[in-house]
């Protein structure tokens, strides 16, 4: 990584940072203010530019205390001014005792520049930036910044880091343990493929109390199959009034190919069809030889006109996929009155 200080018509001096293979942070750290900002500078004022790879920055002000403040902000290939209010800042773990508080520019130490798999996911390998004139101000007649968004946390949609960028990526494939959603023809993948964290399962049936679920439909896989991680994913609460799907992928080319285009249609019907399983399966991972096997499911559901709804439980050898049980509860029909969920418990 090379941090050094070149002259510019337009700033005088700016600072070009050219980070080789990224793969964790990395930061240029400036010296300790002699004279931290007065009371009245509530502003941090910077210009900024990436290079065509470098698509968010992080900067970091740690006060005098040791507290860290974040804030990300978009990067576009020509020089943009960038003012962030002291409320742009997030707490990062650092002083327990501040994470309820704000950053007071005030007590400010220093500042950095730089990226981070925690602030900047998705960016990974050689990166650069330029920053430059930066300081502080009152922000005197500005009433509106166009990044100062307070959205409440929502898993796979927001904040952006909850990715990670992946490697050996072949194959974008369905997830071969969902029925909810099947891919008409093959998907090309990416150059640059992100991927959500791996996730509990509603695997069993076991009464976990959970508040959601998250269902992956979507997942790479490398070239010799191994999985890479979860690329679409659907998250709902148990009455059904919260759900949200997500995909990983940034770049916009990858959802006008054809079977993205299913996909995404089929995805929202589905959606709107509004029959869950919330769990499903055994009461228990494994079961000493003799032992009954309790085997049940919970479901949600929402009135819906696509007809009736059943439960299917079977059992399959593992070592050859033959049946060896399989019934539908009851009949065929699955009668639900109402948003809570039903079980059923066959032994």
């Amino acid at each position: 990584t090379v941090y050094q200080f070149e002259s510019d018509p337009r700033f005088e001096t700016v600072l070009h940072a050219q980070i080789e293979d990224l793969d964790g942070w990395d930061q240029w750290v400036s010296p300790n203010l002699k004279n931290p900002p007065d009371p009245s500078q509530k502003f941090t004022s910077f210009w900024a530019k990436g290079g065509p790879r470098t698509k968010r920055l992080a900067v970091e002000w740690r006060e005098t205390d040791g507290s860290r403040w974040f804030a990300t902000v978009p990067l576009e290939p020509k020089w943009k001014r960038y003012l962030l209010p002291e409320s742009a800042f997030e707490f990062w773990e650092s002083i327990p005792a501040r994470k309820e508080t704000q950053l007071d520019l005030s007590h400010g130490q220093n500042i950095s520049f730089g990226l981070a798999l925690s602030h900047t996911g998705g960016l990974t390998g050689d990166q650069e930036f330029w920053v430059a004139d930066v300081g502080t101000t009152q922000g005197k007649g500005v009433t509106q910044f166009d990044w100062d968004v307070d959205f409440p946390v929502r898993e796979l949609l927001y904040p952006h880091y909850q990715t990670y960028s992946c490697t050996d990526t072949q194959t974008i494939v369905p997830r071969r343990e969902q029925a909810l959603l099947t891919i008409a023809g093959e998907i090309e993948t990416p150059k640059e493929v992100q991927a959500y964290p791996a996730r509990p399962q509603s695997f069993g049936w076991i009464n976990t109390n959970r508040d959601h679920r998250l269902v992956p439909l979507l997942e790479a896989r490398s070239s010799s199959g191994d999985l890479r991680g979860i690329i679409a994913a659907l998250r709902f609460d148990e009455d059904l009034e919260s759900m949200w799907a997500a995909v990983s992928i940034e770049d916009p080319a990858f959802y006008l190919q054809p079977p993205m285009l299913e996909f995404v249609r089929d995805l929202v019907l589905r959606m709107m069809q509004g029959d869950f399983l919330w769990e499903g399966g055994s009461t228990q991972p494994t079961y000493f030889p003799g032992d009954p096997i309790q085997v049940g499911a919970s479901v949600c559901h929402r009135n819906s006109p696509y007809g009736e709804t059943f439960v299917r439980h079977t059992i399959s050898e593992a070592s050859s996929g033959r049946v060896i049980y399989l019934r539908d509860h009851p009949k065929g029909k699955y009668e639900i009155s109402s948003a809570t969920a039903e079980k059923i418990e066959l032994q």
